[in-house]
C-alpha cells in the first residue's frame, strides 16, 4: 500500500510540474497596452441597453442557495397572516346588499319626542337620542349602520313646533353624532342614497322649497340641486341612486338625475294636491297618492310608459309602499278620514285585501324581508307601532315600549323604519 501511495504521489507532481511549464496560456506580449489604446476611444454603453435597466434588480442579481430553514419560515408567516385576516373580516358584521331583500333589524320609531329603536318584535327597546330637544323622522342607511333624522330646532313657534330643525346622523346605536343641516326651515324626512355616502332633503329657501344633497359623513357642505325658482320638496333617491323623485308645487310629480339635469314631469292628469310617493324597486315606476278632485287616490307612474289611475268610489288612499320585492303594495284606506284600514294587493292593485285593525294616517312600511309591515295607531291615549303580518295568519305585535304621546310631536310621513341587516 505504501509503494502504491509513493508512486500516485510522485505522478501528480509529475503532472502539476508539466502543467505550469507547458499547459499554461500565457497572455499575449503588450496585451495591456492595446486593450487600453482601443477603450480610451469607445463610447460607454447607453443606460437604456443596461438588463437591469429593464428587469427588476432581485431578477438580475445572481442566484444565492437559500437557508433550508428559509421555506419552512415563510410558510409559517404565510400561515400568520392568513389567521389574522379571518380574524380580521369575521370580527366585522356582515352588510346587506344595498338592493332587494336583507333580513329584519331593528324598528326606529318616535316616542316622547325620543328615537328608540327595538327588536322587530318589540323587545330590547333602546334610545337613539338624549337630551331635552325633540327627535323625529328617523331614516336607516341601506346597510343598516347609520340612522339620519331630524332634531327640533328651539325657535319653533308653538303654533308650529316643527318648523326649524337640525339634519343629524348617528350611529345605530346612538353614537358619533354628525349635524349636517342646522336650523332648516320646514324640512323634509332624509333620504339615504344607496351607497350610504349622501342624504337628501329639501327645506325652505325663503318661501320656497329647495332640495340639497349632503355628505352623510359631514366633510362636504350641502349642494342645491334642481330649479331655484319653483318650490320642489319630499326629495327620494332612486333604488340606484341616480335619480330623484321629488314633488313640485302641490301638482306635479317629477324626476331629474342627481346633478339636477334632464328634469321632467311623470303626471300627466291634473292633480290639485300630493301626500306621498315612492320608488317600485325596479328603479321604472312611481306608486303617488295624489288628489285630482278632492280625495287622494293611487296612481301608478312610469318613467317610459302612460300613467295608471287606481280609482275606488267613495274611499281615499294614502301612503303607498311597494314590497322590497316589488310584488305587492300596502297603503293606507278611508272613508271618513279620522281612522285608516290597512290594505294590501298585488302590484298592479289588484286582489285587494284589509287587514284587521284601525290605524292612523302615518305612512306604513314594509319589513326587509317583505314578511311584515309596521304600522302606527295614535288614536288612543297611547301611541303604538303595530307590527302586522301582511298575510293575515299571524298575530299583529305591539310594541309596548311605546310611550304615552302626548300630542306626538313629529312628521307623520315617516313614524316608524326598518333597519336593514345581512341574512
Amino acid at each position: 500500500m505504501t509503494s502504491q501511495n509513493a508512486q500516485r504521489d510522485d505522478f501528480d507532481r509529475l503532472m502539476s510540474q508539466w502543467m505550469e511549464a507547458e499547459g499554461r496560456v500565457r497572455e499575449p506580449e503588450q496585451l495591456l497596452e492595446s486593450v487600453l489604446e482601443r477603450t480610451r476611444v469607445a463610447r460607454r454603453i447607453p443606460r437604456w441597453l443596461l438588463l437591469e435597466r429593464w428587469i427588476p434588480v432581485q431578477l438580475a442579481t445572481p442566484l444565492r442557495a437559500a437557508p433550508r430553514l428559509a421555506p419552512v419560515l415563510l410558510l409559517i408567516a404565510l400561515l400568520l397572516a392568513a389567521i389574522v385576516g379571518i380574524a380580521v373580516v369575521g370580527s366585522q358584521p356582515r352588510l346587506p346588499d344595498p338592493f332587494g331583500l336583507a333580513a329584519n333589524g331593528r324598528v326606529a320609531y318616535v316616542s316622547n319626542g325620543q328615537i328608540y329603536a327595538a327588536g322587530p318584535d318589540g323587545s330590547n327597546a333602546v334610545a337613539l337620542t338624549f337630551g331635552t330637544r325633540t327627535a323625529s323622522t328617523p331614516a336607516w342607511s341601506r346597510d343598516g349602520t347609520r340612522v339620519a333624522y331630524k332634531l327640533i330646532g328651539q325657535r319653533s313657534p308653538a303654533d308650529d313646533p316643527t318648523l326649524f330643525g337640525d339634519l343629524v346622523v348617528v350611529s345605530a346605536d346612538g353614537s358619533n353624532p354628525v349635524t349636517i343641516e342646522r336650523d332648516a326651515m320646514g324640512m323634509s324626512p332624509p333620504s339615504w342614497s344607496p351607497d350610504g355616502r349622501w342624504v337628501m332633503y329639501s327645506y325652505l329657501v325663503g318661501d320656497i322649497d329647495q332640495i340639497f344633497i349632503a355628505a352623510a359623513d359631514g366633510s362636504s357642505p350641502p349642494r342645491r340641486v334642481g330649479d331655484p325658482d319653483t318650490i320642489n320638496w319630499a326629495p327620494m333617491f332612486s333604488p340606484d341612486g341616480s335619480k330623484i323623485l321629488y314633488f313640485v308645487d302641490t301638482d306635479r310629480v317629477a324626476v331629474m338625475n342627481t346633478d339636477g339635469t334632464d328634469d321632467r314631469r311623470l303626471n300627466s292628469s291634473a292633480f290639485t294636491e300630493l301626500h306621498s310617493a315612492n320608488w317600485h324597486p325596479d328603479g321604472r315606476q312611481v306608486i303617488v297618492s295624489a288628489a285630482t278632485t278632492g280625495k287622494f287616490d293611487l296612481w301608478i307612474l312610469s318613467l317610459d310608459a302612460p300613467e295608471r289611475h287606481l280609482p275606488v268610489p267613495g274611499r281615499a288612499e294614502v301612503g303607498p309602499g311597494w314590497s322590497p320585492d316589488g310584488n305587492r303594495l300596502v297603503y293606507l284606506t278611508t272613508t271618513t278620514g279620522t281612522s285608516f284600514t290597512l290594505t294590501v294587493a298585488d302590484r298592479d292593485g289588484s286582489n285587494e285585501r284589509a287587514l284587521p285593525g284601525s290605524f292612523s294616517d302615518f305612512n306604513p312600511t314594509w319589513s326587509p324581508d317583505g314578511t311584515r309591515i309596521a304600522a302606527v295607531n295614535d288614536l288612543g291615549s297611547i301611541a303604538r307601532v303595530v307590527v302586522v303580518d301582511p298575510d293575515g295568519v299571524v298575530e299583529p305585535i305591539q310594541i309596548s315600549t311605546v310611550l304615552p304621546a302626548e300630542g306626538v310631536i313629529a312628521d307623520r310621513a315617516v313614524p316608524a323604519m326598518w333597519q336593514r341587516v345581512a341574512p
